[in-house]
């Protein structure tokens, strides 16, 4: 059995504390004992550190797990688990993964179609880790005038719920609705790096993404142009439903027996 120095790192907040508590449950039933420290104030020596997020990218020294909510089904109840990253900049060790695990889910997957009335133009919070350096007001503003020259279709932009004040996108109509209700109408969406982008192409709604860090680049177009790209998308759901766990499969151990890997090795 493999034998490492892990220390998991929370910042005493409710939903931290209780998932890397039960990361470090899982852990146990490898037979390692992990160090949990409620502090980000510093990282401490060790093989491995396993951290909420990556707003404190200080603690990702040497090999990092980095969790954080799921991507399908309750965000909140499948907690996302991979390395030395954030959504598809992390490795979750699931290429070419079975399909057990997502047919295991049973989530609903609907055609393809590009019957919709309009874009939809998806918001995300300003200053999220996920948008880290970019201008998230000045690039609405671009990509909206550029989708009008591909299309006829109006433009609607939907802010994120979470986004501290709604800003009018010129040339756009402003819907504050349901992400469901959104895209019920759409007939592309289109955003930065969302992980709405996922409930699109889960909605069969053909979806552009522009940063490869967004979880759905593997099935959306790049680029404006191609606003009605519906690739196939069996294998990227069966790699995506190897990207989060439950709780009871972190505290058992399992999302560790899926990351683990030789850290001499590589691999």
């Amino acid at each position: 059995m493999l034998n490492f120095d892990v220390v998991l790192y929370h910042n005493h907040s409710e939903h931290q504390t209780f998932w890397i508590g039960c990361f470090a449950e899982g852990l146990k039933q490898h037979g390692i004992k992990p160090r949990v420290f409620g502090s980000v104030d510093k990282p401490h020596d060790a093989d491995i550190s396993v951290v909420w997020g990556v707003h404190n990218s200080h603690l990702m020294t040497g090999q990092t797990v980095v969790m954080e909510r799921g991507y399908f089904g309750s965000r909140l109840k499948n907690i996302s688990c991979g390395w030395n990253g954030l959504n598809g900049r992390a490795d979750f060790k699931n290429n070419e993964s079975p399909p057990d695990r997502w047919e295991q889910h049973g989530v609903d997957v609907l055609p393809w179609s590009t019957e919709g009335e309009y874009v939809l133009l998806m918001g995300q919070v300003q200053g999220d880790m996920a948008t880290k350096g970019v201008d998230l007001l000045n690039w609405y503003s671009e990509t909206a005038q550029y989708i009008r020259t591909h299309t006829d279709r109006p433009v609607v932009f939907r802010p994120h719920p979470l986004s501290r004040q709604y800003h009018q996108v010129p040339g756009c109509f402003t819907r504050n609705v349901d992400l469901n209700e959104a895209l019920a109408g759409a007939f592309a969406c289109v955003t930065y790096n969302s992980n709405a982008g996922v409930d699109s192409v889960l909605a069969g709604v053909p979806t552009v993404v522009s940063d490869p860090g967004a979880m759905a680049w593997d099935v959306a177009s790049h680029e404006i142009d191609d606003l009605s790209y519906t690739p196939d998308r069996g294998q990227w759901l069966n790699d995506l439903a190897y990207c989060q766990w439950t709780e009871q499969e972190i505290r058992a151990g399992k999302a560790w027996e899926h990351l683990k890997y030789d850290i001499n090795a590589g691999n």
